[in-house]
């Protein structure tokens, strides 16, 4: 039996580069906002920047769990705070990373809470986050 040909991705995935506003070990990013599928965008951010992510499209007062995690992994890094949608179904969540965060892939994912097994994995928004240190050449 032969495996099925899997489709390749029809985009590039949306990466995004820019240095934090101020040098060194701090500044801050513009908003990330999440997307519904794991193939659709990774970032680069720097240890010791605090970057906020956002989402929309969610009921009005919807209680968002925040995930940060190393890429395949089972654990949360920022345990596991929750966030709540506005009357637009709107959320924005601050993450900070800390100056001592080990380099490599990361997933930030947000997970809205109460809805069934389905409805939540379809509602789910992720990135894969690629830290780096300030100091890599």
């Amino acid at each position: 039996m032969e495996a099925e040909p899997t489709e390749e991705p029809s985009e590039e995935p949306i990466t995004e580069t820019s240095e934090p506003p101020i040098p060194g070990l701090s500044g801050s990013y513009d908003d990330l906002e999440l997307v519904s599928t794991w193939d659709g965008q990774r970032v680069v951010r720097h240890v010791g920047t605090t970057w906020n992510i956002a989402g929309s499209g969610y009921a009005p007062g919807a209680e968002i769990k925040v995930i940060f995690t190393p890429v395949q992994s089972d654990y949360s890094l920022i345990g596991y705070p929750v966030t709540y949608a506005d009357a637009n179904g709107n959320y924005t969540f601050e993450i900070s990373l800390g100056a001592d965060l080990e380099p490599g892939d990361y997933g930030v994912m947000a997970v809205p809470v109460g809805l069934s097994p389905e409805d939540t994995e379809a509602a789910k928004r992720y990135s894969i986050i690629e830290v780096v240190s300030t100091w890599a050449p």
